[in-house]
């Protein structure tokens, strides 16, 4: 089963993902026993420099063509999760990717990259 998320902005430099399964999927019966991990990356006008993709912050230089590309990630079994930025950061493009991932850390497939601009 494949997760992906929809996107809204409830305040200034604020995104909250609406997290669920892929449209069309048949539901999980062992659904209760799975979480989301959220992987994500902000990509800055232009790319990141070399000097800003090797920061802690892990900048992208490009678009990601999958979601192995994504630096960082969390797990939820929350719905719906809430991400505040810094003001540096409005304008910036955010990528995520979503998969269900077990009890046991085993990941799903890759649901589909979407992107947002940070307001």
């Amino acid at each position: 089963m494949q997760a992906e998320a929809d996107i809204t902005y409830p305040a200034a430099h604020t995104l909250e993902l609406h997290l669920r399964p892929v449209a069309d999927t048949a539901p999980d019966p062992q659904r209760s026993e799975h979480g989301f991990r959220v992987y994500g990356g902000m990509l800055p006008p232009g790319g990141a420099s070399l000097e800003a993709a090797a920061s802690p912050k892990r900048e992208l230089m490009h678009a990601p063509a999958s979601g192995d590309e994504l630096p960082h990630s969390h797990f939820t079994r929350r719905k719906r999760e809430r991400m505040d930025f810094a003001q540096e950061e409005s304008g910036k493009t955010i990528y995520f990717c979503v998969r269900y991932e077990n009890a046991k850390g085993q990941p799903g497939p890759w649901g589909p990259i979407f992107s947002a601009v940070i307001p």
